[in-house]
């Protein structure tokens, strides 16, 4: 191993126990781009058709433009969660790509070592033995919010969590220590950056660990407040011009409905959510798993094991000089996990305090960061970096007793993620159109749901579908180069939608069918359409309808399909 490498040994041990942790987890047949059978339901089918039909889309400002979904609308690769930063990148070698490809399974892969490598080079600030760096690395990779957030919860850009633990390290480091506060300030910036070209969540939370960084360094005289004041606007405006570039202002409204729903419930540290084999799923509200924050039983155990040590060495209060430099530290993270509370406020489900008159007058701010539990991960990170460092501080005079604790703390975090690979964490289907009918209408220009069907606050004449009823249809629409009129995002115009929606459903009804769409029908629709304004057929079980006298691509599918037998079948008989 070169020198250098060698260096970085403990790292890259600890980034191998998180890809072992994603092997284990099923993880090595998603690794795989032409493998997407895993990928057609609920939020994972969102994310890859976000993708595949930013192939399609022609570049325009916002970079993550996606006219082609939710179209006339449409959205961006940002507000579908295909995170742009690997969307952008791999759209402009699309035309090297095959037809066929996701980088979701890669990312999960790379996230879970980067989580390692990350929490190692943490832990190197607490001890420089690298034992102690890849034991502690490794204890950051089987965190449970990870593992429960990649395949129970199924978001794949909000398992960069490697960001927070990377800024946490720079920002627990001595101001005086190498690299540099110049350095290190860049160091946070970049690592900002990462994050608002991933998820606007991760980006918030990784400022404020930023601004906390540079405080502190102005608090040790690192840094005057005046340079650390200017770094604090350059950090800021940078990631607010980079969020604006991809989409995630401007055009498409940035808030949505349901803040109080997803949060954290304020015994969030102690549950498992079904991660856990060891910590119990608590009871908790509807959408409070956004607030799932345990560091795990392994981290939990190694902090009292340290706390316990310090208290019998009579050393638990720290130097005033330590809480003073990480004030800033404490008080982003304590703050990050009040607003993760958000309102009501609620023990183990049951509402104990609502703080609606103070959360009314911030509608930004909670209809950005609706899912506030989120807002925990700095807190939970930070107490599994407080585990370590207590436990190395109780035995800093016996690190062979220290190697041996940390192991146990891992060896009990991977016993309490046991019960994960016993499921079927990626199960693959069936789920693509497949009849030889659909290609006869390659270089069709649309294809529409009629009514759409919308997801997350979509238009009232929304159909009655089941909830993914659209992905095979968006896939189809994709394949043939056509722009589509149904889908998931994250955020959506709501007046927009509902008058196209609209708009389409009148121009139905009056049996002015375009000739350049290839309409879905639901069922209810079928008994709707005015007698000869359509020419309907049946392909894989889909009532699918054209135009009265089309030509060209639409004309070959309806020779192509399954005519029906008699006029009754559009009658809804």
């Amino acid at each position: 191993m070169p020198p250098r490498w060698g260096r970085r040994a403990p790292e890259l041990a600890a980034a191998a126990a998180g890809l072992a942790l994603f092997l284990c987890l099923g993880g090595g047949a998603v690794i795989r781009p032409g493998n997407v059978a895993w990928m057609g339901a609920g939020d994972w089918a969102s994310h890859l058709l976000g993708w595949l039909h930013f192939r399609n889309a022609a570049w325009a400002l916002p970079l993550g433009r996606i006219d082609g979904e939710l179209y006339p609308v449409g959205t961006t690769v940002g507000f579908t969660d295909s995170i742009p930063l690997l969307a952008i990148p791999l759209k402009l070698a699309s035309p090297l790509l095959p037809g066929t490809f996701q980088y979701f399974g890669a990312w999960l892969a790379l996230c879970f070592a980067l989580q390692g490598w990350a929490g190692a080079r943490l832990t190197a600030v607490l001890s420089d033995r690298p034992l102690h760096r890849a034991l502690g690395g490794a204890l950051f990779a089987l965190a449970p919010p990870l593992a429960a957030r990649a395949v129970l919860f199924r978001h794949p850009s909000l398992c960069a969590t490697w960001l927070l633990v990377g800024l946490l390290a720079l920002a627990l480091a001595p101001a005086a220590a190498a690299p540099g506060p110049a350095r290190r300030a860049l160091g946070a910036l970049g690592l900002v950056l990462l994050a608002a070209a991933i998820h606007p969540t991760l980006c918030a939370l990784a400022l404020g660990l930023a601004l906390a960084l540079l405080a502190r360094s102005a608090l040790e005289g690192a840094l005057s407040w005046t340079r650390a004041a200017a770094w604090s606007a350059a950090v800021a405006a940078l990631a607010a011009a980079l969020l604006a570039l991809l989409g995630y202002a401007g055009g498409t409204p940035s808030g949505a409905a349901g803040f109080g729903e997803f949060s954290a419930d304020l015994l969030w540290p102690l549950n498992g959510f079904g991660a856990s084999r060891l910590l119990p799923a608590l009871p908790a509200g509807p959408g409070q798993y956004e607030g799932m924050g345990a560091p795990g039983l392994g981290a939990l155990a190694a902090g009292a094991a340290g706390l316990a040590l310090l208290a019998a060495q009579r050393r638990l209060r720290p130097a005033p000089g330590r809480l003073r430099a990480l004030s800033p530290l404490l008080g982003v993270s304590l703050a990050c996990a009040a607003f993760a509370l958000a309102t009501p406020i609620t023990l183990a489900g049951r509402p104990l305090l609502s703080l609606d008159a103070i959360y009314a007058r911030l509608g930004p701010l909670t209809g950005a960061f609706r899912a506030s539990g989120r807002f925990v991960w700095p807190l939970s990170l930070l107490l599994t970096a407080g585990a370590l460092a207590a436990l190395l501080a109780a035995l800093r005079d016996r690190p062979r007793l220290a190697t041996a604790a940390l192991a146990g703390a891992v060896a009990l975090q991977a016993a309490d993620l046991s019960a994960l690979p016993a499921r079927d964490l990626f199960p693959a289907r069936a789920w693509r159109l497949a009849s030889p009918a659909w290609e006869a209408a390659r270089g069709v220009r649309h294809v529409a749901m009629l009514p759409p069907e919308i997801k997350n606050g979509g238009p009232s004449c929304n159909g009655d579908y089941a909830w993914d009823d659209y992905v095979p249809l968006s896939e189809l629409a994709y394949r043939l180069g056509a722009t589509f009129n149904s889908g998931w995002t994250a955020r959506l115009d709501a007046g927009a939608s509902e008058a196209a929606c609209r708009a389409l459903l009148a121009e139905a009804l009056a049996g002015a069918l375009r000739p350049d769409t290839l309409y879905v029908l639901h069922p209810r629709m079928r008994r709707h359409l005015p007698p000869g304004s359509a020419r309907c057929g049946e392909v894989e079980g889909h009532t699918v309808c054209v135009a009265p006298g089309t030509a060209g691509p639409l004309a070959t599918l309806a020779a192509a399909w399954t005519p029906f037998p008699d006029p009754s079948r559009l009658d809804g008989r």
